[in-house]
């Protein structure tokens, strides 16, 4: 699979301990994989994000400060970040793996609208989390 250039193989190990499964979401800056820690053996979600030669250090950056937020947050409505690498291709972060569907998903479902019960419900969540 190929991850802004890098090239990742599903089945391989990465990073020593964890096993890339399936690839479960992409955006505009990294691939998030479903993986199993083999260490522990768990479950865990493996976010990559490949350099960009363009903008190394401020992606650098950024992937970092991201890494530390996360792993600082200590909240049942934020993802909870394990371990946080770098490498030659790379930057990339080991977090939290949580079944389920995304807000994105639950308003297509919900056809692009929730009802007002609905979006107080998230927004409640959405809350607790930023708090």
């Amino acid at each position: 699979m190929d991850v802004g250039g890098l090239k990742l193989r599903l089945g391989a190990e990465f990073v020593r301990r964890y096993e890339l499964e399936r690839s479960i979401g992409a955006g505009g800056m990294a691939t998030v994989f479903r993986a199993r820690d083999v260490q522990l053996g768990r479950p865990v979600a493996i976010k990559v994000q490949a350099h960009d030669e363009s903008f190394a250090e401020a992606s650098r950056e950024r992937f970092h400060f991201e890494a530390q937020a996360g792993a600082r947050i200590q909240c049942e409505n934020v993802v909870r970040v394990y371990e946080y690498g770098e490498g030659r291709d790379c930057w990339w972060m080991a977090c939290e793996l949580v079944e389920g569907f995304s807000l994105a998903d639950a308003l297509e479902t919900a056809g692009g609208r929730f009802t007002p019960v609905r979006a107080l419900e998230a927004s409640l969540q959405l809350a607790r989390g930023l708090k």
